[in-house]
């Protein structure tokens, strides 16, 4: 537009005045999930079909906004909400990619139409969700659930998960839907419920302060819920706080904090901030449809990212931010291995794999691993691995070779994981799940040889010899007693088995046995495997050995990693230190101590602290029990006294590891009437009161 004007010289002159732009093609409807925004249009072609387009919007949730080019999308051919009306009713609802879901009437191919839910998969086809139903219409969309009400006769309910198909069917009511929640109203007055669909379990039961009807419509956003009493009364409730702020109904869409209703008197949308009720105009320009409502039509909300788009006069698209401060993230749907077995052929099974779909956008990620026992070396104590990522809109995915951060494996057993994630439009991280799984085919427990499963399982075994020369593994069963066990035949009864930990590398504890001869050997039996006479061994000393009354190992004593040897000399009562070294053997012996001659019982017991270094205890010939704690240098701070008037019945006592799966080092002990008892550790330094687990164990040689 140009105003026309005499110029100075009696000259006519154009001075512009207002820009009018060119009017675009008809849009239809719009859906905005997730920073996805589709626009559908009329279709030049004159088809019942309307073409799409979509754009990538990125933004912090505060002020910034970038859009990608528009790419072509699928055709809809979608029915439209409103009677009268051309249009194509969208929902949001981007998961992987985009695949927002309209309803389409089939002919039926004559027959009795049937309604069908459809999600676009731009470029891959499309879902349907169906109920045999007609007339219908589409109560809510979020992340592969819907919300369907059916017409005829005898309006029904429908609640579905576009893939899996019904999984509610119900009278009509007002509900509405946040990722797997399900939101609805009881025939009470202002009393909700919220059900998981995925736990198949109702979860809450609240009643809204202000809302003083049984609500005619609901929606669901993060912690909030939008109710309304038709055009009474309507305002949004605060699930956290329980708290209820009015808003005006009509034309409403919920966000995240914040509810959006369209002014059709105004030609504005108009905010009313969740937390606080104030209001405030984000739009103008919006041309009166002449419908009472026109949402998913002439302008949407996206719930995720706080993002408002509409249509203007000449069809152009706008979208806008909103700032409000959004609601922490949590997971909505949750896809974690539990087993890790790295030495498997299956290449699936070598890595953990974790899949979440956090409830709305996330700037970054990370996944702390956790090993509920040590390594039987290692010198760090519990293993710990981090695994971080950056943005994404909607599913994340997180993969895990079982290693530590050092780069050793973690440790048979139990494993813990925690996932945390910072929300679009907040700076603090959040933890949004946990878990637990299990390490087969990891880093050597302590004293765990195998199990009923066949393999190590991160439960400690205990060794025995028995008087016809049988060496077997008593199982652990996790629950602080023994069953089962792998026995190899044809050992001399005067031989001394030590368990020893992983010397060799190969991830699967050894055995030192010394001969009656004075040699000694370390047996590489492999993980499962019965140790025998035959089994590989690696010669250590060929003699001298019978010298020393006490071969017991703590563990990693001196922080390199590998599993050390104590040994007293019975003549002196000096003690030793033998540290395991690279090659699979033992260094020369560094002397300890001079003479602990007072001490009837040695006995290396692992970590009892959770500094991964391994402890040694001792019992004296007053049967006072103490406590030796390893510094990691191969050496031992000053003793600790732990009881006083302790096992003076036991006649073994052993170091056997964690029994019950807590990550604590345990100790069992035999009396002399062959009675077996259990001390749990309490992974301070000491241990819990005993109990009886078993009898009859006199008939063993050894027990280690």
């Amino acid at each position: 537009m140009q105003r026309v004007s005499q110029a100075a010289d009696g000259s006519l002159e154009l001075t512009k005045v207002h820009e009018i732009p060119a009017t675009e093609n008809v849009k239809t409807g719009l859906a905005l999930s997730r920073g996805s925004l589709r626009v559908a249009e009329d279709n030049p072609a004159g088809t019942s079909n309307d073409t799409t387009s979509v754009r990538t919007l990125a933004t912090d949730a505060r002020t910034t906004l970038t859009a990608s080019a528009a790419t072509a999308g699928s055709s809809v051919n979608a029915a439209c909400p409103y009677a009268g009306t051309a249009c194509s009713g969208l929902w949001g609802n981007q998961g992987s990619r985009p695949h927002d879901v309209y309803l389409w009437t089939d002919d039926g191919g004559g027959q009795s139409p049937d309604d069908r839910l459809v999600a676009v998969w731009d470029g891959g086809g499309v879902v349907e969700l169906e109920f045999g139903t007609q007339g219908g219409a589409i109560v809510d969309v979020s992340d592969d659930y819907a919300i369907y009400n059916s017409g005829g006769t005898t309006p029904t309910q429908y609640v579905g998960e576009f893939g899996q198909g019904q999984q509610l069917k119900r009278s009509v009511r007002a509900a509405a839907l946040n990722g797997p929640t399900l939101w609805s109203a009881t025939t009470t007055v202002g009393k909700l419920t919220s059900y998981s669909l995925t736990e198949k379990k109702t979860l809450s039961t609240v009643t809204v302060p202000g809302a003083g009807c049984v609500p005619t419509e609901l929606q669901a956003a993060g912690r909030w819920v939008y109710w309304s009493c038709g055009t009474a009364s309507a305002g949004v409730y605060d699930t956290k706080a329980g708290t209820s702020v009015a808003t005006r109904p009509g034309d409403v869409l919920l966000g995240d904090g914040f509810a959006v209703r369209h002014d059709h008197a105004t030609d504005q949308l108009v905010l009313t901030d969740a937390t606080t009720g104030a209001t405030r105009v984000i739009a103008s320009g919006l041309p009166d449809s002449g419908l009472a409502a026109d949402r998913r039509y002439r302008w949407t909300v996206d719930e995720y990212t706080g993002l408002v788009a509409w249509f203007d006069t000449y069809e152009r698209t706008h979208v806008a931010t909103t700032g409000v401060t959004p609601s922490a993230p949590t997971v909505y749907e949750a896809q974690a291995d539990y087993a890790l077995w790295p030495k498997s052929s299956d290449t699936d099974a070598k890595t953990w794999n974790g899949f979440w779909l956090p409830s709305r956008p996330v700037t970054s990620w990370s996944l702390a691993f956790t090993s509920v026992e040590s390594g039987e070396s290692g010198g760090s104590g519990k293993a710990t691995r981090t695994v971080t990522g950056g943005a994404t809109t909607a599913w994340l995915s997180a993969v895990w070779d079982g290693k530590a951060t050092n780069g050793s494996y973690f440790p048979n057993g139990p494993f813990k994981w925690t996932l945390k994630v910072t929300g679009l439009g907040t700076t603090a991280a959040a933890t949004v799940a946990t878990g637990s799984g299990t390490m087969d085919g990891g880093a050597a427990v302590r004293h765990d040889f195998d199990s009923i499963n066949g393999g190590p399982d991160g439960v400690g075994d205990i060794l025995t010899l028995s008087s016809a020369g049988a060496l077997s593994y008593q199982f652990g069963t996790g629950g602080g007693k023994f069953s089962e066990k792998t026995t190899g035949t044809g050992w001399a009864t005067t031989v001394k088995a030590v368990p020893f930990g992983d010397l060799s590398g190969d991830r699967c504890n050894d055995i030192l046995v010394r001969l009656s001869s004075g040699a000694a050997r370390l047996y590489k039996p492999g993980c499962g495997s019965a140790v025998k006479p035959s089994t590989s061994y690696t010669t250590l000393v060929t003699s001298g050995w019978t010298q020393y009354d006490i071969l017991t190992s703590p563990g990693d004593i001196s922080g390199d990693g590998r599993p050390d040897l104590i040994t007293r000399t019975a003549s002196t009562g000096a003690v030793y230190l033998y540290k395991g070294t690279s090659t699979g053997k033992l260094s020369a012996r560094v002397k300890l101590y001079d003479n602990w001659k007072t001490y009837k019982k040695i006995v290396g017991v692992g970590d009892l602290n959770g500094d991964g270094i391994g402890d040694l205890i001792a019992q004296d010939k007053a049967n006072n029990l103490y406590r030796y704690t390893g510094k990691g240098n191969g050496t031992f701070a000053p003793r600790v006294k732990l009881f006083t008037n302790w096992g003076g019945s036991y006649n073994v006592i052993v170091g056997v590891g964690d029994i019950n799966r807590d990550g604590k080092a345990d100790l069992v002990s035999r009396d002399t009437s062959g009675v077996l008892w259990r001390n749990y550790g309490d992974g301070k330094g000491s241990f819990g009161a005993r109990t009886k687990i078993a009898t009859g164990w006199g008939g063993y040689k050894s027990l280690s």
